[in-house]
């Protein structure tokens, strides 16, 4: 019963769509032959962008899309283990801790961090919303009321962008972290 399975459609969408792309990419790839070195260099770039989004932002298969980007890339960076080696990234990850450098399992809690920041951000700011919307209400202030609720959407997007960002990056921590131990 979560309302955020509506979005889920959306996310669906965006996967389908980069999926679609690499496939025209490789069917150009494939279709005449006689291609220029740089037409056909122009068109593995692209792909290879598309593919490095899509294993950045999505699971691997579509019955494991979640509703929300943010979701979806911690899902991507936790199956890269079993993807790449066979290996379950939850189970594993207390025994890498033991073999990983403490220097770099600092890094790793620093990105962390900038996650839990943007997110707990993101969520105060929506308490604040309501409160201010609640106070605006009792005391009938619609103008500043209405020039609140046109800032907020902008802010809840940076603070998201920023959150799903930093989720990047400590997916990128994480999956090196498997690579080099």
């Amino acid at each position: 019963y979560n309302p955020l399975q509506i979005l889920r459609v959306l996310e669906v969408k965006k996967f389908k769509l980069i999926t679609q792309k690499i496939s025209d990419l490789d069917n150009q790839r494939q279709a005449p032959r006689n291609q220029e070195i740089t037409i056909l260099r122009e068109i593995d770039s692209k792909r290879a962008k598309l593919k490095h989004s899509l294993v950045t932002r999505f699971p691997s298969r579509e019955s494991e899309i979640l509703p929300t980007s943010f979701g979806n890339i911690m899902r991507a960076f936790e199956e890269y283990p079993f993807r790449m080696y066979g290996a379950d990234s939850i189970v594993l990850w207390e025994k890498m801790l033991s073999v990983i450098p403490v220097e770099y399992q600092d890094l790793i809690e620093e990105s962390r961090t900038q996650i839990e920041f943007w997110i707990n951000l993101w969520c105060l700011s929506i308490i604040l919303l309501f409160e201010y919307l609640a106070f605006a209400f009792h005391y009938k202030l619609f103008l500043f009321n209405f020039l609140w609720l046109l800032l907020s959407p902008l802010f809840f997007w940076f603070v998201y962008s920023r959150a799903t960002s930093s989720t990047i990056i400590y997916g990128k921590f994480i999956k090196s972290s498997f690579v080099s131990y």
